[in-house]
């Protein structure tokens, strides 16, 4: 980990001029960040891991609410392709061979969009 202490220097005026850049890759900054944090402000460390905890349930939790809004959304899709086309069939043998042609090929041709839609849709869901 890179020092904590400023990098100093003089403008053209002669004022000091500091500036402090730190960067870490993870979820946590490392133990040298975080004992730097506990001197500037007492607790600091346990808030952030607090801070970490709390927003990894969060995410977790979304995620899992997604995958089941997801699930609930292809199942009611599906049972609603089927009985239109159970009707498009009813109609069908009713004699009604127009209707059934409209609303069983629109389930079909509605589905496959869908389905098509779905798969080659949103490239940043993987």
């Amino acid at each position: 980990m890179p020092s904590l202490e400023p990098d100093t220097d003089r403008d053209a005026e002669g004022q000091l001029l500091a500036s402090v850049s730190v960067q870490w890759e993870g979820p946590l900054p490392p133990p040298a960040a975080l004992k730097a944090f506990e001197d500037v402000h007492p607790g600091a460390s346990a808030i952030l891991i607090e801070e970490f905890r709390t927003e990894a349930r969060h995410r977790r939790r979304r995620e899992m609410l997604e995958s089941i809004e997801f699930l609930i959304g292809r199942c009611s899709a599906i049972l609603f392709g089927l009985a239109a086309l159970a009707a498009a069939a009813f109609a069908a043998v009713r004699n009604a061979e127009w209707f059934a042609s409209i609303l069983g090929g629109g389930v079909i041709v509605g589905g496959m969009v869908a389905l098509i839609k779905t798969r080659v849709g949103d490239p940043d869901k993987d």
